[in-house]
């Protein structure tokens, strides 16, 4: 079978990148002015805006999403030898997270449906050793993060959300929040490289963010000495670069129509994959990423990569059966839902350059994967 002649990236922005080059070269040019760059006033900007954006009381501008998630974890208070409950069904950078702080990652089981952890499965495994719970992914609206936050809240356990499946969880202010979220350039906001940020309603937690980002130090502005506070802690060095802060200013205002035209796109995928089994869109509602079910998942990856449109598995293997991960035991059977889900999820192209006819035409193809009865 020939491959296609138009290819189809996981995901390409250069289209839309062309048409906002001079306002991002703008954006660049004032940071070169300022001769500013780390941790300065177009970060403390950026943060203002994106707070107001979210819903959220603060936002912290930090270096990655794997930060983000791992600094707002030890603003909760987790430490070394803490245990941190984690669905086995998500992302390594999630739990590499947790290990880097010296805690246990705790695996669970997620839902069939939203591929999310449940109040239940928090609850089973909680023990006087748990510090948190983090919520992660899957196909989870707001009421699933919900849930598991009230559990968390019942048993005094910190929470935190950790967006790093892309869904653009700062468009759901309703949930209360310790959320850590990507930036890169593939995010819904994104920047022209790694950036993350915290999202948080404690004004407590946005200060202990604050210092554990930048070695413990409460300086605001590069340029600018300060003094270390009395509530010195080991920090690292995850400053929020300015010229990722003023590209990430300058995209900001447009970041509700790109998540509409995403949603749009989901919406249209969801239309035409009604029609073919089997495949089950897990979240017509993402407007991150566009995941797939099926139980024909390497077969249907391997056919649309022969016509030139990029596929990604989303979380190749659970946590707990990761080698990095040996040492805490995990077995095979033990999660079957995420064991599963990780054999059968696809994540197909989605974002606003790819427009109509380059989801019908990845339709088509999945299309024709399932009538050719190729597995």
């Amino acid at each position: 079978m020939s491959p296609a002649a138009q290819r189809i990236a996981l995901f390409d922005n250069r289209l839309s990148f062309r048409a906002e080059w001079p306002r991002l070269a703008d954006a660049i040019g004032g940071v070169f002015e300022s001769d500013k760059f780390s941790h300065g006033p177009v970060t403390r900007r950026f943060e203002t805006e994106m707070a107001r954006h979210a819903g959220a009381a603060f936002a912290i501008g930090v270096n990655s999403g794997t930060d983000a998630l791992r600094i707002v974890l030890r603003a909760c208070g987790v430490a070394r030898g803490d245990e941190v409950i984690l669905p086995a069904f998500a992302p390594a950078a999630t739990a590499a997270a947790v290990w880097l702080i010296g805690a246990r990652p705790i695996f669970v089981d997620v839902h069939p449906d939203s591929l999310t952890p449940t109040p239940e499965a928090v609850r089973a495994a909680a023990t006087d050793r748990t510090r948190a719970v983090v919520f992660s992914g899957g196909a989870a609206r707001p009421a699933e993060a919900t849930a598991v936050r009230a559990e968390a809240d019942r048993a005094g356990l910190a929470f935190a959300e950790d967006g790093a499946d892309g869904i653009a969880a700062a468009d759901a202010p309703a949930i209360p929040m310790n959320r850590a979220l990507p930036l890169s350039a593939g995010a819904v906001l994104g920047g022209l490289g790694d950036a993350g940020v915290i999202l948080t309603d404690d004004a407590a937690v946005a200060d202990r963010c604050r210092l554990i980002r930048h070695h413990g130090r409460a300086g605001e502005c590069a340029g600018r000495v300060s003094e270390p506070t009395a509530a010195l802690v080991s920090g690292l060095n995850s400053k929020m670069d300015d010229i990722q802060a003023a590209v990430l200013l300058a995209r900001l205002p447009g970041h509700t129509e790109v998540t509409a035209r995403r949603a749009e796109l989901a919406a249209r995928y969801s239309v035409r994959l009604a029609r073919v089994g089997p495949v089950r869109p897990l979240a017509a509602s993402a407007t991150g990423r566009y995941v797939v079910e099926t139980p024909e998942r390497d077969g249907l990856a391997g056919f649309l990569a022969e016509r030139g449109i990029e596929t990604r598995k989303p979380v190749p293997v659970p946590l707990h059966l990761l080698d990095c991960f040996a040492g805490l035991g995990g077995r095979p059977g033990e999660h079957p839902v995420s064991e599963s889900a990780a054999t059968a999820t696809l994540e197909l192209p989605l974002y606003p350059d790819l427009g109509t006819s380059g989801v019908d035409l990845v339709c088509s193809a999945v299309a024709a994967f399932f009538r050719e009865g190729i597995r």
